[in-house]
């Protein structure tokens, strides 16, 4: 890059951090660690500058006047330090390629009080479940490997750390991992479909629809939420990599999520991501189901059930459900009829299976 290129490029970037010109039309909101999104309000371009001065001001007068002087230092900074931004420019030609993509500017990461809120509602809801039938062992593993915990892919991955560095277990017999609940590809390979020109459509009628589903969308795949579950268990559910089954559903779910249907997602995606339900699911679609672990089935079922209800809590936090659809899916839980052959989701992934899975083997022997 020439300096005369530098230059001009740093020159379109100052006139924007001072407002006359804008890349874009949207705004931008602040995500609070519990989930719940905070409208930021400004005039001009002040947008981004007001949402840094809005998280992170103590005095809500103060707003307006920290995002002004916030402005001045950054414009500032970059005039005084051109050199040290050239790297800016690729970032900057990378958004205005995809600034059309939902949920820019998101910023994901929890921080230590969400983390503790994380392990609270865990520790909340692992007192009320029922042990009858549990091992000491296992209910040990449950408790200190916070099996069924949920929080965002970052929180859960600290807790694990945390958790491992306080204790002096060493062994790596019930290896753990954080499992996407509805899976990254889901979220990924939905957006995928909702940039092509084609699809305008689909995508004004979800962010009109579901716009917190929406804003779940991007080329990460990582704003839903995780559970922590036994490697074992993250394996054999039937979304797990790249098997022909996981294919099936996940092309199953992101159907549903791009419908908007945040109950019905919820409900497949819990299905879809528990090892007991997910062998049903193959049996009765005429595939070979697989080796889960060594817990006992009622363990395993214990702590996905915690994990379910703190899944359908955070998926409302997060605005995916509203109150009726969060009572409905947590009153099917309590129905017990997640572990059902008999109601319509089940049904529905299961015709699903059978019906490409018979149009794979059809294929296969042309």
């Amino acid at each position: 890059m020439t300096d005369f290129m530098r230059r001009g490029f740093f020159s379109k970037i100052t006139k924007r951090i001072r407002g006359e010109q804008s890349p874009c039309s949207g705004h931008f909101e602040i995500l609070r660690p519990d989930g719940t999104v905070i409208p930021v309000n400004s005039e001009d371009q002040n947008c981004l500058f007001h949402a840094v001065a809005q998280a992170t001001c103590k005095n809500p007068g103060d707003v307006g006047k920290e995002a002004q002087i916030l402005r001045e230092q950054v414009r500032n900074n970059l005039q005084q330090n051109l050199p040290k931004y050239v790297g800016a420019l690729k970032l900057q030609k990378g958004y205005e390629e995809t600034y059309n993509s939902p949920g820019r500017y998101y910023i994901c990461g929890g921080d230590r009080k969400a983390r503790r809120k994380a392990i609270d509602d865990f520790n909340a809801i692992l007192v009320d479940m029922s042990k009858k039938g549990l091992s000491p062992e296992e209910l040990r593993d449950i408790q200190e490997r916070r099996l069924g915990l949920v929080g965002t892919h970052a929180d859960v991955y600290k807790i694990r750390v945390e958790t491992s560095n306080q204790r002096e277990c060493g062994e790596n017999r019930l290896a753990v991992e954080a499992d996407h609940v509805p899976p990254k590809c889901v979220f990924q390979n939905a957006l995928k479909t909702l940039q092509d020109p084609e699809n305008v459509k689909l995508r004004e009628n979800l962010k009109n629809k579901s716009p917190h589903l929406y804003a779940l969308l991007d080329k990460n795949g990582d704003r839903g939420l995780c559970r922590e579950v036994l490697k074992s268990h993250h394996e054999a559910g039937l979304t797990w990599r790249n098997r022909k089954e996981s294919r099936i559903i996940s092309e199953k779910l992101e159907e549903i999520l791009i419908s908007g249907d945040g109950e019905k997602l919820v409900k497949m995606s819990l299905l879809a991501a528990n090892p007991v339900t997910s062998n049903s699911l193959r049996e009765d679609a005429g595939i070979l189901s697989l080796n889960i672990s060594n817990m006992s089935r009622d363990a395993t079922k214990r702590y996905h059930d915690v994990g379910d209800k703190l899944l359908v809590e955070g998926y409302y936090k997060k605005g995916v459900l509203n109150e009726e659809e969060r009572h409905s899916i947590m009153d099917w839980l309590k129905g017990g009829n997640l572990y059902s052959k008999n109601t319509s989701e089940y049904k529905e992934m299961c015709r699903e299976l059978r019906a490409q899975i018979q149009k794979h083997n059809n294929n296969s022997r042309k």
